[in-house]
């Protein structure tokens, strides 16, 4: 091969394995975060968001819900401490989207796009 179709190959390599780094980087920041019990909860909204008053993520989340257009009952933990015991909540922001129907509640931590919230409305029958 001639010095250049090896830069060239090189190059390619480097771009691909830079790619297949970000992307695991991006898979690993997501918050782990159990299963949130919302069962004992009376609330007929389609969204759960438990924040903290002081969290930025969480503002941002707020705001993104706000143009979602369906009915969200946030709970901050500074006001409503038993609810995050009782649900098991742990770290902030976590997403429940209630599931309609017989369907599954879905839930996110931290950071959250608008794609990903419309799809899992869709899913649980929003």
């Amino acid at each position: 091969m001639t010095d250049v179709a090896l830069r060239l190959l090189f190059g390619v390599f480097a771009l691909v394995v830079a790619i297949a780094a970000g992307a695991l980087a991006r898979r690993r920041r997501r918050v782990q975060q159990p299963i949130a019990d919302i069962t004992s909860f009376d609330f007929e909204v389609a969204v759960l968001v438990f924040t903290s008053t002081d969290c930025a993520n969480c503002k941002k989340v707020m705001n993104l819900l706000s143009r979602s257009g369906v009915s969200v009952r946030e709970i901050t933990y500074e006001l409503e401490p038993s609810l995050f015991d009782r649900a098991g909540v742990s770290a902030v922001p976590l997403v429940v989207v209630a599931g309609r129907a017989e369907k599954p509640n879905w839930q996110h931590g931290g950071k959250l796009r608008y794609r990903t919230l419309r799809r899992a409305l869709s899913r649980a029958g929003w």
